[in-house]
């Protein structure tokens, strides 16, 4: 059995029409240096439990609220700052601690309600490597670490 030209491309028409009608319309935002986001080179990102959107960065934490950027970077004159502006992961806990793994600094912890950072490193906490590669909870009170030499737990 044949079937002819003219049903074909009723076929396709109704096709493309039902597809058509179910699409999306897709918007995109670009969040750049111009927006306030401290390098364009993004390592990490991670939504906390308030809906706020943490970017890692080769230059700093990037807090974004939908409208602006808090940025925290290194200060080795404050030893409550972040241990490195070159972030490589970002995990959180339930009590709302972001756990930030650096590129050579080892782990800091960032307490968002009193807005301060705890270190840990090699030399001081053993953890494997101060290069922290990715984190993961995997309970509510323990945090695997990978690093460049190996898995540490928190």
């Amino acid at each position: 059995m044949k079937i002819s030209y003219i049903k074909i491309v009723i076929l396709f028409i109704v096709i493309f029409c039902n597809s058509y009608s179910y699409a999306q319309d897709l918007k995109f935002k670009r969040l750049s240096d111009d927006e306030g986001l401290s390098s364009v080179n993004v390592k990490a990102i991670h939504q906390d439990n308030e809906g706020f959107i943490w970017f890692g960065t080769q230059d700093g934490l990037n807090k974004y609220d939908g409208y602006h950027f808090t940025v925290y970077k290194s200060n080795v004159y404050d030893k409550t700052s972040l241990s490195s502006a070159d972030i490589n992961c970002i995990a959180e806990d339930i009590d709302g601690k972001l756990y930030i793994g650096t590129n050579g600094s080892g782990l800091s912890v960032f307490d968002k309600y009193k807005n301060t950072f705890v270190n840990f490193n090699k030399e001081n906490n053993n953890i494997c490597n101060n290069v922290i590669k990715c984190l993961c909870n995997i309970n509510a009170t323990e945090l695997l670490i990978g690093t460049k030499d190996g898995v540490s737990l928190f």
